[in-house]
């Protein structure tokens, strides 16, 4: 039920961004359910999106993890392009205010709905889009200090990451290679294989599973892993003391599903570098160094 009620969550997020149009299409359906009774409105408009909606939200998910397979990621946020929901929001919203009897309700009742629907949506010039340039590649500096660390070591580093900040690495160097990018996701290059799927699902949790990670790491030949200190808790208390932003459209596994003995992993300061990290060198992982809200580490051979 968590894993459905997710799917969910992430098919309507990859669509609305994390606005609320959607919110306005849901609240046009219930006013028209109780409100507006015209037959007109209710067949045309009504039971129509209440069966996609059923389909979309609750079948296609509900298939997509029975088989994984029915429906790919960049196809399945898609689907909900057939609801229509501005044009189908904008009739009933529309149908609203004429149902208003006197010309003081419908004037009220627009006014109310301009703030409304100003609120709704998010301004496109905003610092989740453009974020001021920290260098010439337009890239995340710390990113970039985590690239030229493992470049500096090895020619062709093989890293872990997890999937939000896989394309920087490849943007700024084709020498760095990735156990996986959008391949793990959207299949734009080719099928991953599903055990690397499954380490691209554990990078997006609050305590990902060392255990599994470590051991398909081992297989690929992989000589890095990358951690984010404002999603990634293994000392049960977070070590994002600079209160670095989390991002307000992320959606993840946050639930812990390793088990006690991950937990007691401790976080320490290291004196020579005044940096606070989690001791994972019984997990044979060494560390490098912090970026910013990043924590590099290197595996041990």
């Amino acid at each position: 039920m968590k894993d459905l009620i997710l799917e969910i969550i992430h098919l309507n997020n990859d669509y609305t961004y994390g606005n609320m149009y959607m919110g306005m299409y849901f609240l046009a359906l219930v006013l028209t359910l109780l409100f507006l009774k015209e037959k007109k409105y209710r067949d045309a408009l009504l039971w129509p999106a209440l069966i996609l909606v059923f389909g979309l939200y609750i079948l296609v998910p509900l298939a997509n993890k029975i088989n994984e397979r029915i429906f790919f990621p960049d196809l399945q946020a898609r689907f909900i392009w057939i609801l229509l929901v501005a044009p189908v929001t904008a009739l009933i919203m529309g149908a609203m205010i004429k149902a208003c009897e006197s010309k003081r309700d419908r004037g009220l009742a627009i006014l109310l709905l301009i703030p409304f629907i100003f609120f709704s949506g998010e301004f496109k010039i905003n610092a989740n889009e453009f974020k001021k340039a920290e260098n010439l590649y337009k890239l995340p500096q710390a990113l970039l200090d985590i690239s030229d660390e493992m470049l500096s070591e090895k020619e062709e580093p093989k890293v872990i990451v997890p999937y939000e900040i896989a394309h920087v690495f490849r943007q700024y160097s084709t020498d760095i290679m990735l156990l996986y990018g959008e391949d793990a996701t959207f299949y734009r290059i080719a099928p991953t294989d599903f055990i690397i799927q499954d380490v691209c699902r554990e990078m997006e949790k609050e305590i990902p599973n060392l255990e599994f990670i470590n051991k398909v790491a081992k297989d690929e030949k992989v000589d890095y892993i990358v951690f984010d200190s404002t999603y990634h808790n293994f000392g049960m208390e977070s070590i994002n003391i600079k209160n670095y932003p989390t991002d307000p459209d992320y959606v993840g596994d946050r639930s812990v599903t390793v088990s006690a003995n991950m937990l007691s992993v401790k976080e320490f300061k290291d004196e020579g570098k005044d940096s606070i990290h989690w001791d994972l060198s019984k997990e044979g992982l060494e560390y490098v160094g912090t970026y910013g809200q990043y924590l590099l580490y290197k595996y041990e051979r």
